[in-house]
C-alpha cells in the first residue's frame, strides 16, 4: 500500500502571495544597531502574521507604527510584535504610551538597538526614564535602569559626549542625568575627564 502524501494547493498559495503582496506595500523599516531619534504619527494599527504551516498555523500579533527617523521627511512603517513583558519593545512603547495620555500619536523617542538578526536588544530612554516608581524603595532600580540606557546611548555614539551634550539631547532633568552619570562612574563603567568628555571604559 502506498503512503499518501500531502500536496500543496497551489490556489491557496497563489492567493496567499496577493494578500501579502497588500502587506508589502508599506515602507517597512528593520533597524539595523544604532541610535535613532523617532517621531510617531500614528497610535498604532493592530495586524496579524500567520507563520509555520497550514496544518500549524502560528499567528503572531503586531502592531504597525508610521514613524519618522532622524528628522527625515519620508514615512516609514515599523512592525512591533506584541510581547507580555514590561522589559521588551512593546512593553517600553506601553510605557511612553502612558506618559502621553495613553496614546503614542505625537510621541518622541530615542531607541538605542544593539545586536543583529533575532538577538537585537531594544532600549527607549523615555521608557526608562518613565518606569520610575512613586514608591521610594524603586527608585534606586529605576535610576540603575536609566544608568544602563544612558551607557548603552553612549556605546553607539561615534563622537564624544560630554554631560552638557546629554542635557542637550534628552528631554530628562539633568539632576536625573548626573545620578546616572554618578551610578557608571561608581561601577567603574564611565569616567568623566578633566574638559568633560564622558569616556566609556
Amino acid at each position: 500500500m502506498e503512503a499518501t502524501t500531502k500536496e500543496i494547493n497551489w490556489l491557496e498559495e497563489a492567493k496567499r502571495l496577493k494578500e501579502s503582496q497588500e502587506f508589502e506595500r508599506y515602507n517597512w523599516w528593520k533597524p539595523e544597531e544604532g541610535r535613532y531619534s523617532i517621531e510617531i504619527l500614528n497610535n498604532g494599527e493592530p495586524f496579524d502574521v500567520v507563520l509555520g504551516s497550514e496544518d500549524e498555523p502560528k499567528i503572531v500579533h503586531k502592531v504597525r507604527l508610521e514613524i519618522k527617523i532622524n528628522g527625515s521627511e519620508e514615512t516609514k512603517n515599523w512592525g512591533i510584535t506584541k510581547g507580555k513583558t514590561v522589559r521588551g519593545l512593546f512593553g517600553q512603547l506601553c510605557t511612553v504610551a502612558k506618559k502621553n495620555g495613553g496614546h503614542l500619536k505625537g510621541a518622541r523617542i530615542t531607541l538605542l538597538v544593539k545586536g543583529s538578526g533575532r538577538n537585537k536588544d531594544y532600549t527607549v530612554l523615555e521608557a526608562i526614564e518613565n518606569s520610575n516608581s512613586e514608591k521610594k524603595e524603586d527608585i534606586p532600580s529605576a535610576d540603575t535602569n536609566f544608568a544602563k540606557g544612558i551607557l548603552n546611548y553612549l556605546q553607539l555614539c561615534k563622537k564624544s559626549m560630554t554631560k552638557q551634550d546629554l542635557y542637550r539631547i534628552f528631554d530628562i532633568p539633568p539632576d536625573r542625568i548626573d545620578r546616572a552619570i554618578e551610578i557608571l562612574e561608581n561601577e567603574n563603567k564611565l569616567v568623566v575627564e578633566f574638559d568633560g568628555t564622558l569616556v566609556v571604559l
